[in-house]
C-alpha cells in the first residue's frame, strides 16, 4: 500500500469519526444541560484535509473550545438536571482516528460543580467543592464561566464562537 492511501485511509476514518463525535459531545449536554446548549456542525466542518493537521486542529478544538463550553454548559444546567457525570473523552479515546495518542483535556466532576458547594461524584465518599478553590486554573475556569453567563446576545452558539475568536485574534495582532 502506497503511502498516499495509508493517508488517504487515515484521513478517511477521521472524517467518518468527526459527526459521531459530534453527536456524542451533544448528547453529553443534552444529559447533564439542556438541548439548547447543544453544539452545531460548524465547528466540525473546517476540518483540515490532512490527517496531520486534523488531529492538531481537533486536539486545539477539544482543549480551547469544546472543553470550556462542555463546562459552562453543564454548570449552567438546572438543578433537576443534574446526573453522574461520565467524561466524554473516555469515549473520544475508545475511538480515536489518529495513529497519534491521545492527550486532550479530561473534564472532572469538580470542574463542572457549580459555583456554589455541590456534591462531587465518582468515589465511594461524595466530596464538595467551593468556589473558593486553591486550584488557580479552576478559579480561572469559574471567573470564565461567570463571565460567560454575564455576557447575553442573540446569536447562535457558532456566531457567538466566530465572534469571541475574532475578538481574540484581533486582539493579537
Amino acid at each position: 500500500m502506497t503511502n498516499e492511501a495509508v493517508a488517504d485511509e487515515s484521513l478517511f476514518k477521521v472524517v467518518k469519526w468527526l459527526p459521531h463525535c459530534w453527536q456524542h459531545i451533544n448528547k453529553c449536554i443534552e444529559t447533564h444541560s439542556s438541548a439548547d446548549a447543544t453544539l452545531g456542525p460548524r465547528m466540525f466542518s473546517c476540518c483540515p484535509m490532512d490527517t496531520n493537521t486534523s488531529y492538531t486542529w481537533f486536539h486545539d478544538l477539544w482543549n480551547f473550545t469544546i472543553v470550556p463550553y462542555l463546562i459552562s454548559a453543564v454548570k449552567q444546567r438546572k438543578p433537576s438536571v443534574a446526573t453522574k457525570w461520565v467524561d466524554p473523552l473516555a469515549w473520544v479515546k475508545e475511538c480515536w482516528p489518529w495513529a497519534t495518542p491521545c492527550d486532550l483535556l479530561r473534564i472532572r466532576a469538580e470542574d463542572i460543580a457549580s459555583d456554589a458547594t455541590m456534591p462531587l461524584v465518582g468515589g465511594d465518599n461524595a466530596t464538595t467543592m467551593t468556589s473558593q478553590s486553591t486550584d488557580p486554573l479552576l478559579n480561572m475556569l469559574l471567573r470564565l464561566q461567570e463571565a460567560a453567563t454575564n455576557y447575553e446576545s442573540d446569536a447562535s452558539h457558532d456566531d457567538a464562537f466566530e465572534l469571541s475568536l475574532d475578538r481574540a485574534l484581533g486582539d493579537l495582532a
